[in-house]
């Protein structure tokens, strides 16, 4: 009861960032209105995560129900290859803009890569039948998501406060 509880309260987690990260990109469309290495970071982190919560549920029923080998390595390599797309995505789309990698968006990456090899060694972890990153992995991605969270919100209102010259505190 207590795992199942757990679980219920890491998928929670999940929609709460999705829905953080649509507040954050509308945000940055209707107050900043202007593209900025942070906006990126929200967009690509946007895609990452939608694509997470489509895809983790309808592969682990159709291709695990089918072979238990097959299924972790389709799930774990999908979602490396979406982290590593992610992380091409933040300097494609920086180049194109010719725009400078913002803090932000250089943690955003650095988070994607630690996720794409998070899910190797799990691949292998698993494989291997150690199944010694369990726990590791289970509240590992979870809180890595918040903290990517947390420095997109602090870098959206620094931006909002160099743009509008809001500090947040009467007066000054």
């Amino acid at each position: 009861m207590t795992n199942l509880l757990t679980n219920e309260l890491l998928d929670y987690i999940g929609v709460a960032v999705e829905i953080t990260l649509v507040a954050l990109l509308i945000l940055h469309v209707v107050w900043l209105r202007r593209f900025s290495s942070e906006s990126i970071a929200v967009v690509v982190f946007l895609v990452v995560q939608s694509l997470g919560v489509l895809l983790k549920y309808p592969i682990r029923s159709a291709v695990s129900s089918y072979d238990v080998d097959v299924g972790r390595l389709v799930f774990y390599m999908t979602f490396a290859f979406i982290d590593i797309i992610g992380v091409l995505m933040i300097y494609k789309l920086h180049a194109f803009l010719q725009l400078r990698f913002s803090i932000c968006s250089k943690y955003l990456a650095f988070s994607l890569q630690v996720f794409a090899l998070l899910q190797i060694v799990r691949l292998l972890d698993r494989q291997i039948g150690l199944d010694l990153l369990g726990l590791v992995y289970k509240y590992s991605i979870p809180s890595i998501n918040v903290s990517i969270l947390i420095v997109m919100i602090f870098y959206t209102v620094k931006l909002i406060q160099n743009q509008k010259g809001f500090s947040g505190i009467r007066g000054i």
